[in-house]
């Protein structure tokens, strides 16, 4: 257990240069160079996902979230999925919402599909999910996503109460 602590911390580490190097073929290489058997590890992952999304890779941050999360559930890996800016956001929602079945009070991925849902201009939607977020104690994100919502919605009371909660 330390070992495999120890090499998830070293590749989290390469990773971390490569993408500071501003060298998408390093930060390639340095994925490929992690053992496979650490590749399904979440804080790599993860970290691994959000430098493809900084450097404007999202759709391939998206397939590879996609693909881990039907393998293993981890909610850090969920809230990637939701900062991502992918072309067919509705198209991902559809996907995302198969995961409600087995994770339905995952305030996390409720989270995720309200900001999916405010990409697919889906504003009743995306209420509905940031307000059943909110409602099994997700994070202040949800608070704010909501806020700027109603705001947007015209309902600037109902935005200051729960900016106010929040």
């Amino acid at each position: 257990a330390d070992l495999e602590r120890l090499e998830i911390r070293t590749h989290r580490a390469l990773l971390e240069q490569a993408f500071l190097a501003d060298d998408a073929q390093r930060l390639t290489q340095a994925w490929a160079d992690v053992p496979k058997a650490l590749r399904e590890a979440a804080p790599l992952l993860g970290d691994y996902a959000g430098y493809l999304q900084e450097a404007g890779h999202d759709s391939q941050a998206e397939r590879l979230l996609r693909a881990a999360l039907r393998k293993h559930w981890d909610t850090g890996l969920v809230e990637i999925v939701g900062l991502l800016d992918v072309e067919e956001p509705g198209k991902l929602l559809s996907q995302m919402e198969g995961f409600l079945l087995d994770h339905q009070d995952d305030a996390a991925l409720l989270l995720t599909l309200g900001r999916l849902s405010l990409r697919a201009r889906l504003w009743g939607k995306a209420r509905g999910y940031l307000e059943a977020s909110i409602a099994r104690g997700g994070p202040a994100q949800a608070y704010r996503e909501l806020g700027q919502l109603l705001e947007r919605l015209n309902e600037p009371d109902k935005a200051i109460d729960v900016y106010r909660r929040a």
